[in-house]
């Protein structure tokens, strides 16, 4: 009893050591487990998933679960990587249509499997079948437009699209006119059939797939092939009693129908030209009465007043279907015209006269004519056709009636003619002249009067006239007057103004009737009322002669035989010479010395009358003038005024030619300037002209005294010029900003141009390389025009431009035009300080920001902002403005206070320029950004742990700043692992095999903040033992309890030996 009591203990102290290793031993070995996986959505009877698939799923692990993953047909369509370990997972992933349609199988068949992985990479899995089908089937028809009307047979064809065709089927039901003609289910393929019958057919279709989709589609069309109807084709109308034309408005009428589709269409065409066009909406019939007025005819009339009349009408499915009919009409009175003799008119042919039917249709009328001669009818009748041609053959008074009717009954307005035919002469008396004649003449030396008598009884008398010699004298116009007594009076005027020159006068006298009759008398006498003549020739009077002439008198005399002629010649006023000679002329040419002449000559006829005296004068001259110009230099160019001085000596100065002739030249045109009234009244003699205009001119004197003595021409040429040079500036104007195109111009002109300089300079820039421009010169000035300048930002600035022209008469002219080309707007300048800070990470500023804004034009307006972390700080910015250079100067000035705040800082400038031009510093430099951070950085790590130990390690290492990562570094041991910049922020870094290792983590932002993290006593190594050693606790339980099994081994052997030694003893 005894022993057995001590073994008790000991068997005890055994079991609890046995315990304590195992409890050790399975906290090293726990696998992950999943404990519940469902899958959910809408299924068919037969278990077919037909829409989207939930998969639900619950798994645990006591070291934790890394990563939750869902395979489809071993495909990975879903992951949960979890942020940190979790020994207990819950979650879902959603399978949708189009991912499985992608994944789909004929026989609709899926495999899931779900995979669970700890953070020591073990994994457990778990698999599923499913069934699915959630592809939507589709049913198309073609050969038919739904609600189309067609002429002829279709073929229709419906067909089912789905992506398991052999699974699904649809059903098909035809119509015609509401009765079933066909009705099939169909599978795997499509379904057609022939509409060859007339009707009105509709299909329906329903299609079904394995995932009970269900699509329906309802399509109706119709087929037509038969023509619409036209009946009772009538044309109506107005016809007069007689006639079968009509003389009035028509109408068509006409009765339409159509069974099948219906109407949808009427045309009516006259003539072949559209008439009329009717729409309709598919009725089945339509009576139509289609008035053609009066008005349309008269516009349309045809050649033979026919009307050809076509309908037409097409039904819903474009059948066609046509009727003809025709009338004839004339809706226009005719009318009627006589030609061949005016009405009132007096002949004495034979007249044709014409009566014509004018109407369009005349051969189809009639012409009605009466003829009366003195009052009297003499014929009346009628005529078919166009035209009647009538002759009249004895002199009478003649009325002729006419009017025409048409093929309608429509009559003319009646036209006449009255006229007078005439052949006979009127008649004439002997003429008679009464008259005065001297004693012992025949011949008449004063008026005379001319009588005659003249009659006519039939078309009366219409013009009497009287011819003297072929010339009209006298005429006279009659107004049917059957008798006249003619009176004329030749006065002595007249045979002054008609002189004949034999003296001899044949009278004429020309009686006419009103129908052309004419006769004539003549008688012939003479008579005398003039007296003769002389003339003087040899010299023109009052001439200047360098040789003696020859002097000649001649008299005459109409009618007067041979006279005589008397000269009388005086030389300076005192008688020279006298002479007397008989006939018709006298001559005289000794004129020896130089003087004043005078001839006078008389003519006396044989019937004694006697000219009048005829005087002569002319002087003889041998000598030229002598001239004379002064006043400026030939060829000179001067400014003033000059007067030109003319000299001429001349003995005779009163009775010469002297010309002064001053032309003005100025720009092509020619001026003749007066130089006045020269008037010689001396023999040595001036006179001058001042000229002060701009111009050359030219002097040119010029005498000859009225002998012909000329003098020997003087010129002289200069010139003055009052007028300074014209500048032109275009393209620019003073103080004017450009934004777009440049282009100045400058035309400089002056009409005796010399020399020209031309400068552009700018404000800022010295450079104007790349401003180009084009000169052209002349004579007369020039140009140069800029080419638009180039659009650069560096080519903005202030410019001046400045042109002087010098012309020959030394006159200057200056023209300066300053502009400003701003197509740019401002220009932003910064200080190296300011650079540095842009885009600089800072912990505290240390100066004032200065910001400079330089534009060619004054700001119209401007604003400065801060932005802190994107939002306005409503801070006042000083600006102080200035000139530099010419250019506006803006200096905005941030004060270093404003910016004590922690965070991103934005600095902006807006401005709108004189010429409109809107500049923004953020778009012109870029963003002037800097950052003021005093905060360092915060480090988070997963995946390790202080005193973990792992059989494989990584760290996930994640660094964040409020502004902005510059890098950090992971250690093991003071040795470098991984080196992160700020573009990785977050790494995975492996952690090396080692025993109780230390992890160093440490991050410094841009702005020179830095933190660090320290994990220790990180032990990895593949060996069990290694990590068991490493953990402390459990190692000290595993040799507590190795310690309490071997001390019971033990006291169980010794026991056992003293129990033998025992039983031996």
């Amino acid at each position: 009893m005894g022993r057995s009591k001590n073994v008790k203990p000991i068997r005890i102290l055994m079991c609890v050591g046995t315990l304590l290793l195992l409890f050790c031993l399975g906290s090293i070995f726990v696998f992950a487990e999943i404990e519940s996986m469902q899958i959910k959505g809408e299924q068919t009877a037969e278990g077919i998933y037909n829409s989207e698939v939930e998969v639900e799923y619950q798994a645990t692990d006591e070291v934790g679960i890394q990563l939750v993953e869902l395979f489809l047909n071993d495909e990975r369509v879903g992951q949960n990587l979890l942020s940190e370990p979790y020994t207990n997972v819950t979650g879902s992933f959603t399978l949708d249509s189009e991912r499985l349609i992608k994944e789909e199988a004929e026989d609709y068949s899926y495999k899931l499997k779900l995979v669970v992985t700890n953070i020591e990479g073990e994994t457990q899995e778990e698999d599923r079948q499913i069934k699915a089908d959630v592809s939507i089937p589709e049913l198309v028809l073609s050969g038919i437009q739904d609600h189309a009307i067609y002429q002829n047979s279709r073929t229709v064809k419906v067909s089912l699209r789905d992506k398991n065709l052999e699974q699904a089927q649809f059903e098909v039901i035809v119509k015609r006119d509401s009765n079933v003609i066909a009705q099939e289910v169909i599978r795997n393929g499509n379904y057609e059939f022939e509409a060859n019958e007339e009707g009105t057919y509709t299909i329906h279709a329903i299609a079904k797939d394995k995932g009970e989709h269900t699509v329906e589609m309802e399509r109706t069309f119709q087929i037509d092939s038969s023509r619409p109807e036209i009946k009772q084709v009538a044309v109506t109308g107005h016809k007069k009693d007689g006639y079968s034309w009509y003389d009035d408005s028509v109408q068509i009428s006409a009765d339409l129908t159509d069974g099948q589709s219906g109407l949808k269409q009427m045309e009516i065409q006259i003539n072949g030209n559209p008439y009329k066009k009717e729409s309709y909406q598919n009725e089945k019939e339509s009576h139509i009465e289609v008035p053609i007025p009066k008005t349309w005819i008269q516009e349309h009339s045809s050649k033979n007043g026919s009307y050809s009349v076509q309908i037409q009408v097409v039904d819903a499915a474009g059948n066609i279907s046509k009727e003809h009919c025709s009338f004839q009409a004339d809706v226009t009175d005719p009318s009627v015209s006589v030609s061949g003799i005016d009405e009132g008119a007096f002949t004495n042919a034979m007249p044709m006269i014409k009566i014509e039917n004018l109407d369009d249709y005349a051969q189809e009328g009639s012409i009605h004519i009466e003829i009366k001669k003195d009052n009297v009818i003499m014929d009346a009748y009628e005529r078919k056709g166009s035209s009647v041609n009538i002759t009249i053959k004895h002199d009478g008074i003649y009325c002729i009636s006419a009017y025409a009717v048409d093929a309608a009954g429509n009559r003319s307005k009646t036209q006449t003619r009255t006229f007078t035919k005439d052949t006979g002469k009127p008649l004439l008396s002997k003429i008679r002249i009464e008259g005065h004649r001297k004693e012992g003449y025949s011949w008449y030396d004063d008026s005379v009067m001319i009588q005659t008598n003249a009659s006519d009884s039939l078309s009366k008398l219409s013009n009497i006239t009287l011819f003297v010699n072929g010339k009209k004298l006298s005429s006279e116009h009659l107004k049917g007057e059957a008798e006249k007594i003619l009176n004329v009076r030749l006065s002595k005027k007249w045979f002054l103004e008609n002189e004949s020159e034999s003296g001899s006068y044949k009278i004429t006298i020309v009686a006419e009737d009103r129908a052309g009759n004419r006769s004539e008398t003549i008688r012939t006498f003479h008579a005398d009322v003039l007296a003769p003549s002389v003339s003087l020739s040899g010299v023109e009077n009052r001439s200047y002669l360098k040789t003696a002439p020859e002097i000649q008198a001649v008299a005459t005399d109409n009618q007067a035989a041979k006279g005589r002629i008397e000269l009388e010649i005086q030389k300076d006023k005192k008688p020279y010479k006298t002479i007397k000679q008989d006939g018709e002329t006298a001559s005289f040419a000794r004129f020896l010395t130089d003087g004043d002449y005078t001839i006078v000559a008389r003519a006396v006829d044989c019937a004694g009358n006697r000219s009048k005296e005829k005087k002569l004068c002319f002087t003889k001259d041998t000598t030229a003038p002598v001239l004379h110009l002064s006043g400026a230099k030939e060829d000179s160019y001067s400014t003033g005024e000059k007067q030109v001085q003319i000299s001429v000596k001349e003995h005779n100065c009163k009775n010469m030619e002297i010309s002064a002739q001053i032309t003005k030249q100025l720009d092509g045109k020619s001026t003749d300037i007066h130089f006045g009234a020269i008037r010689p009244n001396r023999e040595n003699y001036t006179q001058s002209k001042i000229v002060q205009q701009t111009g050359t001119y030219a002097v040119t004197l010029t005498a000859q005294d009225k002998a012909g003595n000329v003098a020997d021409k003087k010129t002289l040429q200069f010139t003055i010029d009052n007028e300074k040079p014209i500048i032109k500036i275009s393209g620019v104007q003073k103080e004017n900003g450009y934004t777009s195109k440049v282009e100045p111009k400058i035309i400089f002109q002056d009409s005796y141009f010399k020399e020209k300089a031309i400068t552009l300079k700018r404000s800022r820039g010295k450079s104007i390389a790349g401003i180009t421009y084009k000169d052209k010169s002349s004579k007369k000035g020039g140009s140069r025009i800029y080419v638009n300048f180039p659009k650069a930002a560096k080519y903005d600035d202030l410019y001046t431009l400045t042109c002087n022209v010098t012309d020959k008469a030394g006159n200057r002219a200056k023209k300066e035009v300053t502009f400003a080309v701003n197509r740019y707007g401002s220009i932003y300048e910064i200080g190296k300080a300011e650079k540095e800070i842009n885009h600089a990470y800072l912990q505290s500023l240390e100066q004032d920001i200065c910001v400079t804004e330089l534009n060619v034009t004054k700001l119209k307006q401007k604003k400065a902002e801060i932005y802190c972390d994107g939002e306005v700080q409503g801070a006042e910015i000083a600006v102080r403005s200035s000139r530099q250079e010419g250019w506006n100067r803006y200096d905005y000035v941030f004060d270093r206070s404003l910016f004590d705040q922690e965070g991103v800082y934005e600095l902006n400038i807006t401005s709108r320029d004189g010429t409109d031009n809107f500049t923004e510093y953020k778009k012109e430099k870029g963003e002037f950004r800097f950052f003021i951070d005093r905060t360092a950085p915060s480090i988070s790590v997963s995946g390790i742990e202080e005193n973990g130990r792992y059989k494989t390690a990584k760290a996930t290492v994640s660094v964040t700043d409020a502004i902005q990562l510059s890098d950090y570094q992971v250690t093991c041991n003071g040795k470098e692992l991984y080196k992160g910049t700020k573009n990785t922020p977050s790494a995975e870094v492996s952690i090396p095999s080692g025993y109780d290792q230390t992890i160093v983590i440490t991050a410094t932002d841009e702005a020179g903040n830095q933190s660090s993290t320290e994990i220790q006593h990180v032990t990895v190594s593949g060996s069990f033992f290694v990590r068991l050693w490493a953990n402390k606790p459990l190692c000290v339980g595993l040799a507590m309890g190795i310690l309490l099994i071997a001390g019971g081994i033990i006291f169980i052997i010794r026991r056992v030996r003293r129990k033998q030694d025992i039983d031996v003893a």
